[in-house]
């Protein structure tokens, strides 16, 4: 069987994924069985699927790397004191661990800190990337969500 070769983004998503940083959410369950990391992975994935499928001429780095840190907060949300108000607090701790880990631009900021809009009212995506990463964490925790009850 013919194999199909990687995009230059699946292999960016492969490396980073691969550092022991964004290992540690491996670590934490996001929805119902599915760990932060598997989460984030399918949220890059699906933001560069949207990008290219409805041409939105987002970058791609940028949809990569935002989707992977959008939910870097490495805490199980779960068993977290502020777990009731955790959609409305964990983008900026994501953010906050990000910038400590990795050297962000403008753009992958606001992917992180606004994926959460509009339940994060103040902090509307400003960019391209951010609209899409935003889309498509919702579609992939949707379908994690209603892919658990079944």
């Amino acid at each position: 069987m013919k194999e199909m070769k990687k995009s230059g983004y699946e292999t960016l998503i492969e490396t980073m994924v691969e550092d022991p940083r964004l290992k540690r959410m491996d670590q934490f369950i996001q929805h119902g069985n599915v760990t932060t990391l598997d989460h984030v992975k399918s949220v890059a994935r699906m933001s560069l699927a949207v990008n290219e499928r409805l041409g939105l001429n987002g970058d791609p780095r940028v949809l990569v790397r935002g989707g992977l840190l959008h939910d870097y907060y490495l805490y199980d949300w779960h068993h977290y004191d502020g777990g009731r108000f955790h959609g409305f607090t964990h983008p900026a701790a994501a953010l906050k661990q990000a910038e400590q880990d990795f050297d962000l631009s403008d753009r992958e900021k606001n992917v992180i800190r606004s994926h959460m809009w509009p339940l994060t009212l103040l902090h509307v995506p400003d960019c391209r990337e951010a609209w899409i990463v935003s889309l498509s964490d919702k579609l992939v925790s949707l379908h994690e969500t209603l892919r658990r009850r079944r």
